[in-house]
């Protein structure tokens, strides 16, 4: 039976973005399936603020299928509470749950954080989180990215694990054509793929390249993906480091692979994620993974298995991980090689195909 299925997310469906990626692939796959895939994103909502999305795609909604309606409505988590209630089968999907990074942000990791605004602190749990928390309570099925968001979903909104499914996410197939990474006598490049915000990370890579610099670990740094300019980030490293240190503020489809390929070992400190794209790349590019102990990154790494983990928010822990790859060769590459296995599995088609079986049964 053909299914029209409405996507409702405040982003848009581009190949070469990180949630755009997803849905993208997503839609593809349904379209396959012999469904119709409507996106209401960006394209068609105008908005000067993104508190006024789920209203004004909730007016859309109401305009556009008036009489014919989808069979499941498929809600990013933002959006989700608005569409209860429509007596239309809701799966909410959820790239980290808000609430829990709200928490975490505000309490456990509140210094390695800019300080939140009271205006912040009173506004963004009305207009954001109260939308996320009602579809999380409501919805028919929850689509999270990794199992701390599960159990959180568990003990917070008293859901049944029947009602939720980890989404698996996925890798671009070149990525997994085997290629050979130089573990000669030279400087380790570490490579990072994010927008330069504190969350991910970014004030311990500074602290641990300072230690390693402290320990004359010779290294070179490859950021990219930063979206800020290469000037400013620099400012926040030791002058002596900026010879060492190559800054890739945005690059396209084509550009990717090659970047990965340029990098000894990726590095992935987020304070919080979902299921990270740029660490599966990583992985299925072969690298040696040195990721923080949470969120999705311990589903995917068995640490000293597949990659290496070290302890949230610790820089000399991270450091100390970096070191250990650095300075064994063999270990490091053994690593990225059980790292692109774990992975292999893992092509859109294949990844997206479980999403739509998902869909289907509550249809």
């Amino acid at each position: 039976m053909s299914l029209t299925i409405l996507h409702v997310a405040d982003i848009k469906l581009d190949p070469y973005s990180g949630m755009g990626r997803i849905a993208y692939f997503w839609k593809k796959a349904f379209e396959e399936a012999g469904h119709q895939f409507i996106h209401l994103g960006k394209e068609n909502v105008v908005t000067k603020h993104p508190s006024e999305f789920p209203g004004k795609a909730f007016k859309i909604f109401k305009e556009k299928f008036g009489k014919k309606k989808p069979d499941v409505i498929l809600a990013h988590e933002p959006v989700s509470g608005k569409f209860i209630g429509t007596n239309i089968p809701i799966a909410l999907f959820s790239h980290g749950i808000e609430q829990r990074e709200w928490n975490l942000r505000n309490t456990y990791y509140k210094k390695f954080h800019d300080e939140v605004s009271l205006r912040s602190k009173v506004l963004f749990p009305i207009w954001r989180l109260r939308n996320c928390n009602k579809g999380l309570r409501k919805a028919n099925l929850l689509l999270l990215s990794n199992k701390e968001d599960q159990n959180y979903a568990i003990e917070k909104f008293k859901r049944c694990i029947d009602d939720i499914t980890i989404f698996r996410n996925g890798v671009k197939e070149d990525f997994l054509t085997q290629s050979d990474l130089n573990t000669e006598n030279k400087e380790c490049i570490i490579g990072f793929s994010a927008t330069w915000i504190k969350r991910k990370g970014t004030g311990l890579i500074i602290e641990a390249s300072k230690k390693l610099l402290r320990d004359r670990i010779p290294v070179r740094w490859l950021l990219f993906g930063t979206v800020f300019p290469k000037e400013d980030i620099l400012k926040e490293f030791p002058e002596e480091l900026h010879p060492n240190i190559e800054i890739v503020p945005t690059f396209n489809s084509d550009e990717e692979k090659k970047l990965y390929e340029k990098c000894d070992i990726f590095i992935l400190p987020s304070f919080f994620e979902g299921q990270s794209l740029a660490l599966l790349q990583g992985m299925a590019a072969g690298l040696c993974c040195v990721t923080s102990d949470n969120c999705a990154q311990i589903d995917l790494i068995q640490h000293r298995v597949n990659g290496l983990l070290f302890k949230t928010g610790d820089y000399i822990d991270l450091s100390t991980q970096i070191e250990l790859a650095i300075k064994n060769p063999k270990f490091r590459k053994k690593l990225g090689e059980n790292a692109r296995e774990s992975v292999i599995d893992r092509r859109w088609s294949v990844v997206s195909k479980e999403v739509v079986n998902q869909i289907e049964k509550i249809a």
